[in-house]
Parts: C-alpha cells; sequence; structure tokens
C-alpha cells in the first residue's frame, strides 16, 4: 500500500462546489430538457447540460489541475412571464426574442415556432459555451424579528476560518453554437 500526500500538486483533483471555476469555453452535451413552470408560475425550459471535456483544466488560483468532465449544470430559459396571473406583455417579449435567439443557435431552422408551446431540440446536442462559477454567499434563514422587519435573507454563514461561506454554482453565461468536438458518448 502507498503513501498518499494530502496535498500533491502534481494529481489532478475533483471541482468542489467551494472552488472558483475557471470561466473558459467548454465544449457541453445537453442530456435532458423539458417545459416546466416556475415556483413563480413562469413558464420555461428547463435544460441539463454537461461538460465535455477529456482534459483536465487549471484552477483559478494555479496550485491543481482539475478534471471538470462530465460537471453538469442547469439552465433555465423563461419564455412566459406572469404577474399576479396575467401575461406580463412588457418581458414576455424580450425572453421570447432570447428563446428565438438560443433555437438558431442550436441549428433550430424553421420559420417560425409556437410561443406557448417552444420546441425541444437541445437534447442530445453538443455545443460551445462559456461558462463560469457564480458567486454565491451563504446565509442563515432569518429569525422571526429579521422577517417581521421584511428582511429575506439572515445573516451570512462563517466558516470554521471566520468567513463567509461562499459556494460557486456553474452557469452557462452564453452558448456560442454548435460543436464540431468529438466528445464521449452518454
Amino acid at each position: 500500500m502507498a503513501i498518499v500526500k494530502m496535498s500533491d500538486p502534481s494529481s489532478v483533483g475533483v471541482w468542489k462546489r467551494a472552488m472558483p471555476f475557471p470561466k473558459n469555453r467548454y465544449t457541453l452535451r445537453c442530456t435532458d430538457e423539458a417545459s416546466e413552470t416556475s415556483s413563480a408560475g413562469n413558464l420555461m425550459i428547463h435544460r441539463t447540460w454537461e461538460i465535455c471535456s477529456p482534459s483536465p483544466v487549471q484552477s483559478v488560483d494555479g496550485t491543481k489541475q482539475l478534471d471538470i468532465d462530465g460537471l453538469k449544470m442547469e439552465q433555465y430559459l423563461p419564455f412566459r412571464i406572469f404577474n399576479d396571473g396575467e401575461l406580463d406583455e412588457e418581458r414576455t417579449p424580450k425572453v421570447i426574442n432570447t428563446l428565438r435567439d438560443d433555437l438558431a443557435l442550436l441549428g433550430f431552422e424553421e420559420d417560425s415556432f409556437d410561443d406557448e408551446n417552444p420546441p425541444l431540440i437541445a437534447k442530445g446536442k453538443v455545443v460551445d459555451a462559456i461558462v463560469y462559477g457564480k458567486k454565491n454567499a451563504s446565509f442563515m434563514e432569518p429569525t422571526p424579528e429579521e422577517r417581521a422587519k421584511g428582511q429575506k435573507i439572515g445573516k451570512p454563514i462563517k466558516g470554521p476560518d471566520g468567513k463567509d461561506v461562499v459556494v460557486y454554482q456553474l452557469q452557462i453565461e452564453t452558448i456560442l453554437g454548435l460543436s464540431t468536438a468529438e466528445v464521449r458518448p452518454y
């Protein structure tokens, strides 16, 4: 049995949510796509993407190589926005335009689509996209006193080192278009 050093700079580690994610262009594959209703009552397309990167990437701090192949992220594209049960006539056309642009990048070639039931064409597609780690601070639930004052979040959660706990959530900044990269099978 070999002795393994706890911090071996030559080893390849796995990205964890507590680490900043290296923003870059990545190849992604859509593994799932569905039309859903958000908790706010808006209609949206929900996609699950996975990073297809056979080579490790350099961590943001430059101290190690990270295996990111297979990391998953969620994408939510609203196409109907409602306020108090009524269609928001100002915001809905904007999200429809965003969806139209997104569909074109995924290879949708039709002249039009039903904006109440848009096509689900991403599953199985491979795209190039810019991905980053969105920084999210962790907060306690508000106390009854804080709620009474109208606060929706409580105080920041502190780690053992006394610093605020921060996690990173993978986000797609933009899809660049269909990829020509060879990716591993599902």
